[in-house]
């Protein structure tokens, strides 16, 4: 499909997957063919969402925090052992993606082609601040001893210190879209399939830091599989979205889904 035509291939996607979720809510599929379920887990991987579109989730204390896409996008408040919700958020409607998720304590923050950072206070579910950015939010990191850094889509990383809210440094630390940010002993950023890492709060450049790991090994996402040293440990239905390292070890992973019942949220033990 040509760029003339209006829709790129990742809105095709979106538009897709979006129909098929659309579809469950609003009791549209009865009748309707299924494909035959991709989905393979390990033994002992505990499922905390099905059916919906998942685009991030992280850990929190004792909950696992989620942006999911049903009819509408929400903040989903979790329970890690069960998956039974606590809190869900409204966020706004499907036609904007909010792709960025960070939390800390009872804070959470989340960010998409809105062009903004809404912090949400997790216990009340109130929308507690907004800051504007000047493209789109592609990635989203709390920093250790409080700052939340905020990537986009043209490469731009900023650090705001969370106590006051203050906008403390920007820099352009890529030649493209920010896929990720990583934290640990400073700030990985991921672009173009590459890693680099930088100094904060000054994001002067230092020694890259070594790529995430799991059980020891290097994890990584393989379109809809995850990958540990080489070898796939699970798949999903369809893209997994993001991976996360919880407080217990555990691997905590999103995704979209194929089918119906495809789970969306997962966590595979330590």
């Amino acid at each position: 499909m040509g760029a003339e035509q209006g829709l790129n291939r990742a809105q095709v996607a979106r538009a897709l997957a979006t129909s098929l979720v659309a579809c469950v809510f609003a009791g549209a599929c009865a009748g309707a063919s299924a494909p035959a379920s991709r989905v393979t887990l390990p033994a002992g991987a505990r499922v905390l969402a099905r059916g919906s579109l998942a685009y991030a989730a992280r850990a929190a204390g004792d909950a696992i925090v989620t942006i999911e896409l049903e009819e509408r996008f929400a903040l989903v408040v979790r329970d890690p052992a069960t998956g039974r919700e606590r809190r869900r958020v409204d966020l706004g409607p499907a036609e904007r993606d909010l792709v960025a998720l960070a939390v800390a304590g009872d804070r959470a923050w989340v960010g998409g082609d809105d062009r903004a950072v809404r912090t949400i206070d997790l216990a009340s579910g109130e929308v507690v601040a907004t800051w504007p950015v000047g493209a789109d939010v592609t990635a989203l990191r709390w920093l250790a001893p409080g700052w939340l850094a905020i990537g986009d889509a043209t490469g731009v990383v900023c650090l705001r210190r969370v106590a006051d809210a203050a906008l403390v440094q920007c820099a352009v630390l890529a030649a493209g879209p920010i896929a990720a940010l990583d934290g640990g002993g400073g700030l990985t950023v991921v672009a173009g399939g590459a890693r680099s890492t930088w100094t904060v709060p000054a994001l002067a450049a230092t020694a890259p830091a070594p790529p995430p790991s799991w059980r020891g090994k290097p994890v990584a996402i393989d379109g809809r599989r995850v990958v540990v040293g080489g070898e796939v440990v699970a798949a999903l239905g369809e893209r997994v979205r993001s991976i996360e390292v919880g407080p217990e070890g555990e691997l905590i992973v999103a995704a979209w889904i194929a089918r119906l019942d495809d789970p969306s949220v997962i966590a595979l033990p330590q």
